[in-house]
């Protein structure tokens, strides 16, 4: 089990996040207001289906290593799994209990789709713990390449440590160029850890059903610490993104749309 904690990491350093690196190659200006203006975007049904979704992978991971795999324990497990990230969720997105509870009939088929994968596997008869993730929800931070973050998944190969993250509900496919970074960066940080080589990353579409393996190739790794430094330029600095707002294809399902649009008119207004 990988067990690296930002705790203890230098307090005066200035950390950038893997999420931040996705979502500034996409959108400086959300980083900028959640990281320099500290302004956070409330949570969106979607983001709390989400969480939800998380939870309930979490769980599933923790509890099958302790279970007898057979197709009856592994139902019932699945079903206990969305069950509990319903229960779990509902306490912390109270405001979306409709979206949490529709949601629940198809946590459990995502979930079952994963057990059958498993089952799958094993019928080749490989070790359970071979097909499992070595580690999940995992904490990593490295002072030297100025990154922290969690990454969802890590698989354990015979080329060494695979980062995984788990996307739910149906990106957009233009965003899946972002997300490599994202997992390019839990990439460094596992190597800057635990002085291995990661090869490949890999990306969960849940909702879609589908998985992107992909290489962690110099060209992405390059990518990664070019956009750290304009992070970290940015949070200390404190100027804002010259990119102009409101002009991405995304921008409609942003949770920070509003937060745009009326610094745009001010600035509109002062001018």
């Amino acid at each position: 089990m990988l067990t690296t904690s930002p705790s203890s990491s230098p307090k005066h350093m200035t950390w950038v996040w893997p999420t931040d690196i996705s979502e500034y190659s996409v959108c400086p200006w959300k980083v900028y207001y959640k990281r320099v203006l500290n302004i956070h975007s409330e949570a969106t049904s979607p983001m709390a289906v989400g969480w939800m979704e998380h939870e309930a992978w979490r769980r599933f991971y923790s509890y099958i290593s302790q279970t007898d795999v057979n197709q009856l324990a592994v139902h019932a497990l699945v079903s206990r799994c969305a069950s509990e990230a319903l229960d779990w969720a509902l306490i912390g997105f109270d405001h979306y209990p409709d979206s949490l509870r529709s949601h629940l009939s198809e946590l459990k088929s995502i979930l079952s789709s994963e057990a059958t994968r498993i089952f799958d596997v094993l019928d080749g008869k490989v070790p359970l713990e071979s097909v499992l993730p070595f580690s999940t929800e995992t904490w990593l931070a490295s002072p030297e390449l100025g990154i922290r973050g969690r990454v969802d998944l890590v698989y354990k190969s015979a080329n060494g440590f695979e980062p995984w993250d788990i996307k739910t509900g149906r990106p957009p496919s233009e965003l899946v160029d972002s997300y490599k970074l994202q997992v390019t960066a839990y990439a460094l940080l596992l190597e800057s850890n635990y002085d291995c080589n990661v090869v490949t990353g890999g990306l969960r579409f849940t909702g879609l059903r589908t998985e992107q393996a992909f290489s962690v190739t110099r060209e992405l790794r390059e990518e990664v610490m070019r956009i750290t430094d304009l992070v970290r330029n940015m949070l200390i600095s404190k100027e804002h993104p010259t990119a102009e707002r409101l002009t991405g294809s995304n921008c409609q399902h942003c949770g920070y749309l509003q937060v745009c649009r009326e610094l745009a008119e001010e600035e509109r207004g002062a001018g």
